[in-house]
């Protein structure tokens, strides 16, 4: 199982991409394509970053251990900021796959500070299993809700609703 809910949520970011790409199609809020655009160009650059810090363990495992989480920590709340940012400066209402997505950044920064704690501080590594499939987890669910409101749009949208 744990192999399976991994590769798929690799395989599923080109679907959410694909999705992104399809609501070019049909007259969307700004909201949800800024917000799936920032999110996917912040996973983008977490999956370039990720063999940078992996090769930090190579040469010093502790160091890679503090510096792992705390980055992704710091991205996700980072990608946090520019949407709310972006959403304030231009006044957007925001969509519910833009809540869903921002609601997923924060329980990515929570699961991360969780594991964290429990690695680092704590030095009791009982989180090992919640993090290794809550992370995929959390991007399948998000990946999901783009598609579904991809599927939303274009049916609405050839229905005449939009």
């Amino acid at each position: 199982m744990g192999l399976f809910i991994t590769t798929l949520g690799e395989y599923l970011w080109m679907l959410c991409i694909a999705a992104l790409l399809l609501s070019l199609m049909w007259p969307s809020s700004k909201s949800a394509k800024i917000t799936i655009l920032i999110w996917i160009a912040s996973n983008l650059a977490q999956d370039r970053l990720a063999p940078v810090l992996m090769k930090i363990s190579d040469t010093d495992p502790e160091m890679a251990r503090l510096v792992w989480y705390p980055t992704w920590i710091a991205m996700q709340i980072g990608t946090l900021a520019v949407i709310w940012y972006l959403h304030n400066k231009f006044t957007w209402p925001v969509e519910k796959v833009s809540k869903f997505i921002c609601l997923s950044l924060l329980v990515y920064s929570m699961i991360n500070f969780a594991r964290f704690t429990d690695r680092i501080i704590m030095d009791t590594n009982l989180l090992g299993e919640f993090y290794k499939y809550g992370i995929p987890a959390v991007n399948i669910a998000a990946i999901f809700a783009v598609v579904l409101w991809s599927c939303s749009g274009m049916l609405k949208f050839k229905k005449g609703h939009l």
